[in-house]
């Protein structure tokens, strides 16, 4: 037996690698191609893509603490190890079908519940829905079969985080006896909630008044009680890159840290009150990067604050990025909360917490809550993705990435604080500005599916049948009902009639303190509405205007929106005839991006096996087509093919497009468009590149990398379909 294995050693029979060696043999292989154009891809946050990383490229000029792998080492990533935990969203508006929800998650395998209340009526662009609470009678409803012993809970109430945290500390209290052993985070976020809302009744510096007198309130009372939290979520959605969104988490988490810091609470004290939260989307390496950036960003702060190597370790929690969700082909969003939930666990996210597959379509159904919070138990349990401090370490890509992101993030929350911090930059709009010049940055890729999304702009199913989520919703009521008198570890509090006279004393004690008069108006049985009204009175609001929320897929979803509309109505979609030219082999590749390029715009694509000539197309274009009745705008037209299909077609078409070979384009393309146009086509497109010379008759060229947006938003003006919705 051979005891030394130093002859499976290779390396010492090789010469080191070079690589100045390995650039000159890829510039002989492009002949002539610029490298730089074919090897090296370009992010939208300014970092360059290199094909191939050595260990020369860590090297940066961050400095100390930033530098990627003994930050990591020393602080991080994950503070709960070796498991990533559980959150699942809460947000069905009918109590009963939350409460059957929260029970069924709670068996599953959640550990922490997300309650997301529902947000104030006059609030736009929120789509997303939210739980009704107003009273403690809601709570105790909500949550009566619930044992707050052991599972966590944690709040996203936006502006109204005061009252909606003074409600449920109230009934901490009354089921618990005393706030000792409650785990709530209230994650106060007053910027967000700006972002969100675009305002602030009482106005944001009473908002941070009230942010740091609960995070007072809390450092005496136990560790499980935490006041503060910084969501990217407001930023991603209205478009921000990774690395403003990076910055932006940074510099509203630094406000927060001077605001507690301010009022008395010792450095380490406030940063442990402090939980961020972190979009997570569906680009695997930039995602792991960004996690692990927003530790040494965050961990260069402190470090100034601390003025050495910073101790005090950051509660990172992800969230799979809103912006990301399609409503259409919405089974697809199972592959994008997967790929987010992967990359921010190996980025050394601390929790995680997956939107339902059909999130976008309104209140996820019990099928969608259940894969939510699969994905992680998986992750976690089966995939072991947290068995690692940090997975990505030592892997030179991923390092370099980490640090360029950082360095750029970095110089995007200096100009925030250069002019004069995110307050300021909110409340004058610059900074809603530069995110919304990304986004629309990223709308043009997206329109040219430089940035393609499945099932919305590559591979659309048009026939697809939409999901009902309505079923799961009637059974979580049924279910709740049936239930009411199964054995349950929580235990109801009967409730007492509102004590007017108590709560008007108490919210006149305002001045003396707000967050102990709410709190005694709660017990008394103060609404959140009655408790946030009282409290509105004080301060000057702030007005900034909501910012938006854009779905990277809406505008091509819109084009769908309409198609189905006209086929309700008219029983058709609009058509596009492919004029196939030559044999299978011939014409298929151009005829399938042709098909996928139409069907993304919601029209139907008929199709066919090939025409050897461009006036058979012509022919069998017109013998198909039929004029529309002015009688009877709703007649079903159905027109049988006999040219190699025999499928029965409700529509008719005013639109043709050429696909086929580019040799046989330069013999029959302007003959072929003049004959489908004779025939009765309105618009004829071909599927190619315009060529060096113009083709007679030919409106539009459709290719990869064109404007497809603009091309099919343009038809359906042409075909004045944008005027029926």
């Amino acid at each position: 037996m051979i005891s030394d294995d130093s002859f499976l050693s290779l390396s010492k029979d090789f010469a080191a690698a070079d690589p100045a060696a390995w650039r000159s043999m890829v510039e002989d292989a492009l002949k002539g191609r610029v490298f730089e154009d074919h090897l090296v891809s370009h992010l939208r946050e300014g970092i360059a893509v290199q094909p191939i990383y050595t260990a020369a490229d860590r090297s940066g000029d961050m400095g100390d603490p930033l530098d990627v792998t003994s930050f990591l080492q020393m602080h991080g990533p994950r503070t709960h190890e070796p498991r990533l935990l559980v959150r699942q969203i809460c947000d069905h508006p009918q109590l009963d079908a939350a409460g059957c929800a929260i029970a069924r998650d709670l068996k599953g395998g959640v550990d922490c519940l997300l309650l997301v209340c529902a947000r104030p009526d006059t609030t736009p662009n929120a789509w997303q829905p939210g739980l009704n609470i107003a009273t403690l009678s809601d709570l105790d409803h909500l949550l009566a079969r619930v044992d707050l012993a052991v599972t966590s809970l944690a709040l996203e109430a936006g502006s109204r985080f005061l009252p909606t945290s003074a409600l449920m500390l109230t009934y901490y209290q009354q089921r618990m006896g005393s706030l000792e052993g409650a785990r709530l985070e209230v994650n106060a976020d007053p910027l967000a909630a700006l972002a969100r809302e675009g305002g602030l009744s009482a106005g944001l510096d009473q908002a941070l008044d009230d942010m740091a007198d609960l995070a007072i309130l809390f450092q005496d009372q136990g560790p499980g009680l935490l006041a503060v939290g910084v969501d990217s979520g407001p930023y991603s959605d209205a478009g921000a890159d990774a690395a403003q969104e990076l910055a932006c988490l940074i510099a509203v988490g630094l406000i927060y840290l001077k605001t507690l810091t301010a009022r008395g609470l010792s450095l380490a004290a406030a940063a442990r009150q402090i939980v961020f939260t972190l979009s997570a989307d569906t680009d695997i390496f930039l995602n792991i990067a960004q996690f692990r950036a927003a530790r040494l960003l965050w961990g260069r702060v402190i470090s100034a604050a601390e003025g050495g190597t910073p101790s005090i370790q950051m509660t990172l929690n992800a969230r799979t990025a809103s912006r990301m969700l399609t409503r259409r082909d919405p089974w697809v969003n199972i592959m994008r909360s997967t790929v987010a939930a992967f990359a921010a666990g190996v980025g050394g996210a601390d929790a995680m917490t997956v939107h339902g597959f059909d999130a976008a379509l309104g209140v996820s159904g019990s099928l969608g809550r259940r894969i939510a919070r699969n994905i992680p138990i998986i992750l976690s349990e089966e995939s072991g993705i947290g068995q690692v401090a940090d997975p990505a370490v030592g892997s030179w890509y991923i390092e370099t990435l980490t640090r360029q992101l950082a360095e750029a993030a970095w110089q995007h929350f200096q100009w925030i604080e250069s002019c004069g911090g995110m307050a300021a930059v909110m409340g004058d709009g610059r900074l809603a500005a530069k995110i919304e010049q990304s986004y629309q940055e990223r709308r043009a890729d997206i329109a040219h599916r430089r940035e393609p999304i499945t099932g919305v702009s590559a591979f659309p199913d048009i026939e697809e049948k939409p999901v009902d989520a309505s079923s799961s919703d009637s059974e979580s009521v049924e279910e709740s009902i049936a239930s009411q008198n199964d054995p349950q570890p929580g235990v109801s509090i009967p409730r007492d009639p509102a004590d007017e006279a108590a709560i008007d004393q108490a919210l006149s004690a305002m001045d003396s303190g707000r967050v102990s008069a709410v709190m005694a108006a709660a017990r008394s049985g103060a609404s959140i509405d009655r408790l946030s009204a009282s409290l509105d009175k004080a301060g000057q609001p702030e007005t900034i205007g909501p910012w938006p929320c854009h779905r990277l897929a809406a505008d091509f979803e819109a084009l769908r929106d309409t198609s189905d509309f006209i086929l309700s109505v008219e029983g058709r979609r609009p058509g596009v005839f492919l004029a196939n030219l030559g044999s299978i082999a011939a014409h298929t590749a151009r005829a399938t991006f042709a098909k996928n390029f139409f069907e993304a715009g919601g029209f139907e694509v008929l199709t066919n096996d090939g025409f050897d000539t461009a006036f058979q197309a012509a022919k069998a274009f017109k013998e198909m087509n039929v004029t529309r009745s002015t009688q009877d705008n709703s007649t079903l037209y159905e027109i049988a093919t006999h040219y190699k299909q025999s499928d029965l077609i409700k529509s008719t078409a005013k639109i043709a497009c050429l696909c086929g070979h580019d040799d046989v384009y330069a013999e029959q393309a302007a003959d072929g468009a003049a004959a489908l146009k004779r025939a009765g086509a309105e618009i004829v497109c071909l599927a190619g590149r315009p060529g060096d010379r113009p083709d007679p008759g030919i409106d539009l060229h459709i290719y990869e990398g064109c404007d497809m947006l603009g091309i099919l938003t343009g038809l359906h003006e042409r075909l004045g379909l944008s005027l029926i919705l």
